[in-house]
């Protein structure tokens, strides 16, 4: 996808503090920093990139929370270029328990996210009103907001569901021969109102879920698997 990125402005959210953001990558670049996806509100913005072999995050730009820089705990590298990762970041802020308000899961295992934020405050406060459901959102998949540090890979199967807190397990699984993790085609998913699924095995700027959110293309996407 490299100088290419997929954008919408989201109108309504089913919930203001729950969603799932579930896709397919490889490839990528692991000597810069690039950017997978990113949503504004405002002056808030929540992230999620990819640096030298790692995924990593934030939620910056406010006074509360203040800024607050995601990893993942142990520190894993993700360097293998040539095969499929399964990425699945689910957020619910409404939990009681402050580590169960944002997940994150490669191939179908969950990785502690670790926040580091300034005045002490690490994780996202309960009931947050996120970034990636509010009214009037503008979300980019691929680059910055403003163009640039795109994703230099190939990405798949993106799935953003709007309400709901998902498991990896709800859009992959183990295959029982081979015990490598494989897709879900077709995944039992509720995408809510301002759920999508793009790029469902082509690159037309289409949406395969039931709300034809179809996103904005900014460069040339090329089918290449």
């Amino acid at each position: 996808m490299a100088s290419t990125y997929l954008s919408r402005t989201l109108g309504t959210p089913t919930s203001a503090y729950k969603g799932t953001l579930s896709w397919w990558q490889k490839g990528m670049n692991t000597s810069s920093t690039q950017y997978i996806f990113i949503a504004e509100s405002g002056n808030e913005r929540f992230l999620w990139y990819g640096t030298s072999g790692r995924f990593q995050g934030g939620l910056r730009g406010t006074s509360s929370p203040p800024d607050i820089d995601f990893t993942l705990s142990s520190t894993p590298y993700f360097r293998d270029t040539s095969g499929w990762y399964h990425c699945v970041l689910a957020w619910d802020s409404t939990q009681g328990t402050a580590s169960d308000r944002i997940k994150y899961y490669v191939n179908g295992v969950q990785y502690t996210v670790s926040g580091s934020g300034t005045s002490g405050v690490n994780d996202i406060p309960q009931n947050h009103v996120m970034p990636m459901n509010k009214n009037g959102l503008p979300f980019r998949i691929g680059s910055t907001m403003g163009g640039g540090s795109y994703f230099d890979g190939v990405m798949s199967h993106i799935h953003f569901c709007d309400g709901t807190q998902y498991q990896a397990s709800d859009f992959g699984e183990t295959d029982s021969t081979t015990g490598e993790w494989k897709i879900k085609t077709s995944p039992s998913v509720n995408y809510g109102n301002n759920g999508f699924w793009w790029l469902k095995d082509t690159n037309a700027a289409t949406d395969s879920s039931p709300n034809s959110n179809t996103p904005t293309i900014g460069g040339t996407l090329t089918k290449t698997e």
